[in-house]
């Protein structure tokens, strides 16, 4: 009885090593691949329940303290079970003296049943029936705590080549985990290096930007220039426009109603230049002399005769004439009003 109580205190501490383990990891490394033959409440002391497992990804340093805390469990597990087998042969050998007991006493009766009367014999029968009986129960007690042992050692072989199993796969998990270790510092170097790219084209970027800026600076001082240069030049256009549209004043189109008859009339006709020019008298066409740059503009010079008489022609020649660069002569006149056509020398008076 001694002996089963060390190995259920063995069990448990193992398990409560392996949840204490867990817990400092902030993981629950019992039974994590989910196999239902995990030893269940029922069969082990120490009210041990099955542990549900997130399914969660592993680090390395929850792996190792998983292994360690298993390495360490299984230990315990493979010397409670050289107790147990110590633990057997210890009833093995109590059934062996208990039976060279028996045989003792069945010795003695007979010395006893020769040497002391009947009541006697009877008595010390009795004595020794009960004796037996109790040692029969003991040894009854003991087979069936041996039963539950060897259940108990069954089970705990059972759950220790689970265990194994379950740390055959955690290392292939930490195998890859390591690979996939090795494969992320590989692809962390290549983004360490595309990270160098993209900084020194941040740093080209900044560089363009500031000679943007500088280049946008200057652009505005010159644009501030241009449009000063654009005032002065609209003030020009608006004095220009003033002036134009005094000279469109000047010599658009325009009528008095009348002939002019002086100076005055032609420079509301719109003539701005001084000279000669022709105006209505009293008895005909006179030649005055205008300058608008003073008040007294009127000059007059004396009177213009001039004859109105119709000029027209029509004529012809009745030969070939193939010479360039002279004028045409003509051989027939067929109408000649005012003598404006000469037929020699083909010119028009």
């Amino acid at each position: 009885m001694k002996h089963l109580v060390i190995l259920s205190v063995v069990v448990v501490g193992c398990f409560a090593a392996a949840q204490l383990n867990a817990e400092r990891t902030r993981y629950r490394p019992v039974n994590p691949f989910r196999y239902d033959s995990f030893p269940s409440a029922a069969r082990v002391s120490g009210n041990i329940a099955k542990a549900a497992v997130p399914p969660t990804l592993l680090n390395d340093h929850q792996i190792r303290l998983m292994l360690d805390a298993h390495i360490v469990c299984l230990s315990e597990l493979k010397g409670a079970k050289g107790r147990l087998d110590d633990i057997n042969l210890s009833i093995d050998q109590f059934k062996m003296e208990v039976r060279e007991d028996i045989l003792n006493i069945n010795t003695q009766l007979a010395a006893l049943v020769a040497n002391l009367d009947l009541e006697h014999i009877k008595l010390q029968m009795n004595v020794n029936s009960q004796l037996l009986a109790d040692t029969l129960l003991n040894i009854q007690g003991l087979e069936a705590k041996l039963d539950v042992t060897n259940q108990n050692t069954l089970e705990l072989t059972h759950y220790q080549n689970e265990m194994n199993v379950t740390v055959e796969k955690l290392k292939e998990e930490q195998r890859e985990t390591a690979e996939n270790v090795t494969v992320a510092k590989y692809e962390i170097e290549y983004l360490n290096t595309d990270m160098e790219g993209v900084k020194q084209q941040s740093r080209d970027t900044y560089n363009y930007v500031e000679e943007l800026k500088t280049g946008w600076l200057k652009t505005d001082l010159a644009v501030a220039d241009v449009i000063g240069e654009l005032s002065d030049v609209k003030e020009e256009a608006l004095k220009s426009n003033v002036q134009i549209a005094e000279l469109q004043a000047r010599t658009s189109p325009s009528s008095i109603g009348e002939m002019p008859e002086s100076c005055g009339d032609l420079r509301r006709l719109g003539h701005v230049k001084s000279g000669i020019h022709l105006v209505m008298g009293e008895k005909g066409v006179e030649s005055i002399y205008c300058d608008f740059t003073s008040e007294g503009m009127d000059h007059w010079i004396g009177y213009t005769d001039v004859k109105t008489t119709p000029v027209y022609f029509s004529v012809q020649r009745t030969s070939r004439f193939n010479t360039t660069n002279v004028p045409i002569p003509f051989d027939l006149a067929k109408s000649s009003i005012g003598g404006a056509m000469n037929l020699t020398t083909g010119i028009s008076m």
